[in-house]
């Protein structure tokens, strides 16, 4: 029988293989992540035509700190946190109640800030991750969130010599308080 040796120069290729195999394996594994979803998004201010909401957010496992992405969609019709990337690719601004659509790219907070909005108005918004760019893909949608601009302030002075006797009403118009004599 013949006794076969190895050389240790072999022994090391093969360890150097199995080790370029293996960190291929975990580097892969953690490349193609998800990125985490938005949680805990509340409205940190909010008027009768601005809202700003914030929310926590680990970044995806690929992002620097201060480039996050986001997708977000606002309407005043209720959504479904189930809308998916082509759903959401095809949602048009002034259809089905939705008022903006878009991505926030670059944000260096967790926190986005909303225009444009009509006061005494029921709101419903829904944001998540994108970090497409870095190979994590998107998140999950967060949970809805609702909020209701506030109404708008009655003009000052206002003066009445209230001699005419009659109810005063409060009707809420879209822009401002009014008040009436009698029934509008």
């Amino acid at each position: 029988m013949e006794k076969r040796s190895f050389s240790t120069s072999f022994v090391r290729r093969s360890m150097v293989r199995w080790l370029l195999l293996l960190s291929f394996f975990f580097v892969s594994v953690t490349v193609f992540g998800q990125a985490p979803a938005p949680t805990g998004v509340f409205v940190t201010s909010l008027t009768q035509t601005t809202a700003v909401l914030s929310w926590g957010c680990e970044p995806s496992s690929n992002r620097v700190e201060g480039d996050l992405h986001y997708d977000y969609v606002i309407s005043t019709n209720q959504l479904s946190t189930t809308l998916t990337t082509t759903q959401f690719d095809a949602l048009v601004e002034g259809n089905d109640g939705v008022i903006a659509v878009g991505r926030a790219i670059g944000l260096v907070t967790s926190q986005l800030s909303i225009d444009g909005l009509s006061s005494e108005t029921m709101y419903y918004m829904l944001i998540r991750q994108n970090a497409e760019d870095v190979s994590d893909g998107v998140s999950e949608w967060s949970t809805l969130i609702e909020f209701k601009t506030l109404q708008m302030p009655i003009p000052l002075p206002y003066e009445c010599d209230f001699e005419t006797g009659a109810s005063w009403n409060l009707i809420n118009g879209s822009s401002e308080n009014a008040w009436v004599i009698g029934s509008a």
